[in-house]
């Protein structure tokens, strides 16, 4: 029989050797999950095996684990709503507490849809689902495994980073969270424990859960982190949203760049003690400190409402939007040498020889026409130039208009005319709506004053995802999809014999989450309808013709 495979169950690497050491990670091999946890190296069909607790909460727990068919590592994530179910007598198969049945099952539903939603996103900065599975009664989500730190981690052992650092590592996460918000889901569990550095200086976000984990008073234990979560996380009638998000992410960046955690959020409602940015490192632009402390105002009325604006505001590298763009003036020089030095003598020469050639002209007018002309020939001097002629020369473009936010540059371009601005819309994965995605005239370039340079100018994401419409009425599809800007069309099913309610849609040629470009696809919503109104006719008819040979029978 051939003997099984003996692995770290901290790390997952695999044991030649007898000894209470793993060689690799140094921890210690006489490891045990918690009671209600699954056990050390048990299996979930077969297919993944189970390693050490790596994050445990009252929703779900976290495990490392190994794919044995693959024999690679990945990340095991059980749903466990700890205050609604308990590990049978088998230790790996769930039971739910009879009580609580459905409590349970509108969590399940939701961290299903969750997970699926989530593996549908294709992003560097969040861990790539392999698969969500149905096993012991309960549900999985299996992540690709990534080495990482957590930032908290790396800020602890490298000490804060610069704003060039910063705008780096965390530009594509703003982009991963506007993502997010455009297909309707928030975090609200951002924090420096929720976001990993990967040896190459990414950041990855990870902790996706439910609300009733974000929120104190909910149905859940909540799990809030003290600096990083928004004040409305901690009262259950607040509405959260995608201010929550941007509260949260602003606080880790704070504390990335002064390597403080921020002043926990209830306090800051009574008394706001919290100092900006700028306070505490001085080498921090303004218009980042001024940024992240909006983004971070206890009132969620106060703060951006949309993470396309906070990214505009990061961008921004000097407190003033005039500052930013301010230009060299354009010199204006001469082509015939110092012209404003010799100016006055210039005029002077002229009216000397005006005299002269006059004093000749008098003289020579009782002379022959034909002497005449040949002395004032012989005689008037050729007339030098008098117009100097002005040459704009060309001067280097300064302006890095890309990432900017296009409100703010029109404001700029209205009272500044050394180049001439136009703007063109295109669709772009990398820039959220209204941000400025390139220009057709890099910075250094040459050129000349009214020059026209043209800024293209983000219409976000080309990209959409399908509501779910069967069922709905037409109105509420026309509303959806038009907020989408999907390209679409009804057709009317009008055959009697087939089911579906009358108004409503009853077929879709995408599918629910289907990913519609926008302008190029085109979405055929099917939307069941009456018979024709001739048919109707026909049947009114035949009656009234049944009624018509009554009567004539009676007669």
């Amino acid at each position: 029989m051939k003997e099984q495979k003996k692995y770290c169950y901290s790390c997952m690497s695999p044991l030649e050797k007898n000894g209470h050491i793993c060689p690799v990670c140094s921890a210690s091999l006489d490891i045990s999950n918690a009671s209600y946890s699954l056990p050390i190296g048990s299996s979930i069909n077969q297919k993944y095996l189970v390693g050490k607790i790596i994050r445990d909460t009252d929703l779900s727990i976290s495990y490392i684990g190994l794919d044995i068919q693959k024999n690679k590592k990945v990340y095991i994530e059980e749903f466990f709503p700890k205050p609604f179910v308990a590990r049978s007598a088998d230790g790996i198969t769930i039971q739910t507490l009879t009580q609580d049945n459905i409590r349970f099952k509108t969590l399940y539903s939701d961290i299903l849809d969750r997970w699926q939603r989530i593996s549908r996103i294709e992003s560097k900065n969040i861990l790539q689902t392999k698969e969500v599975l149905l096993a012991n009664q309960s549900a999985y989500c299996i992540n690709n495994y990534n080495p990482f730190v957590t930032l908290s981690a790396h800020i602890n052992a490298h000490g804060s980073i610069s704003c060039s650092e910063c705008k780096a590592m965390f530009m594509p996460i703003c982009n991963l969270i506007a993502n997010l918000h455009n297909r309707g889901l928030t975090h609200c569990g951002i924090s420096p424990d929720n976001i990993l550095v990967n040896p190459r200086g990414q950041l990855i976000l990870v902790g996706f859960s439910l609300p009733e984990l974000r929120t104190e008073g909910s149905i859940l234990t909540p799990t809030l982190y003290s600096g990083y979560s928004a004040p409305e996380q901690y009262f259950k009638n607040m509405w959260q949203g995608e201010w929550t998000d941007i509260y949260s992410l602003s606080a880790v960046m704070y504390y990335a760049l002064t390597g403080i955690v921020p002043v926990d959020s209830c306090s800051r409602i009574k008394k706001d003690t919290l100092m900006e940015v700028a306070a505490v490192d001085e080498t921090i632009p303004d218009a980042i400190s001024e940024a992240l402390y909006k983004a971070m105002q206890p009132t969620k009325k106060l703060r951006f409402t949309a993470m396309a604006q906070f990214t505009a505001a990061l961008l921004q590298e000097t407190q003033s939007n005039t500052a930013v763009f301010s230009p060299e003036p354009v010199k204006l020089e001469s082509s015939v040498g110092n012209v404003s030095h010799n100016h006055n003598g210039g005029e002077i020469k002229k009216k000397h020889k005006l005299i002269v050639v006059l004093w000749i002209f008098l003289a020579m007018s009782m002379i022959a026409n034909v002497m005449l002309v040949l002395q004032l020939t012989w005689t008037i001097p050729a007339e030098e130039e008098s117009t100097s002629i002005i040459v704009i020369e060309p001067t280097l473009m300064e302006h890095d208009f890309e990432g900017l936010y296009i409100n703010n540059v029109r404001d700029w371009a209205k009272e500044n005319d050394d180049i001439v601005i136009t703007y063109e819309y295109e669709y772009s994965e990398e820039y959220p709506k209204d941000l400025i995605a390139r220009q057709s005239v890099s910075s250094g370039t040459e050129i000349t004053k009214g020059q026209e340079v043209t800024l293209y100018v983000s219409k976000g994401s080309r990209y959409v995802t399908m509501p779910y419409l069967l069922g709905s009425s037409k109105d509420f599809a026309n509303k959806a999809l038009s907020d989408l800007d999907i390209d679409y069309e009804f057709e009317y099913d009008l055959n009697s014999e087939s089911s579906g309610v009358v108004g409503t849609v009853v077929a879709v040629n995408k599918g629910y989450f289907e990913k519609v470009a926008k302008e190029t696809d085109k979405v055929i919503v099917t939307i069941k309808a009456e018979p024709p109104e001739k048919d109707k006719g026909t049947d009114d008819e035949k009656e009234k013709d049944k009624d018509d040979n009554k009567n004539d029978e009676m007669k």
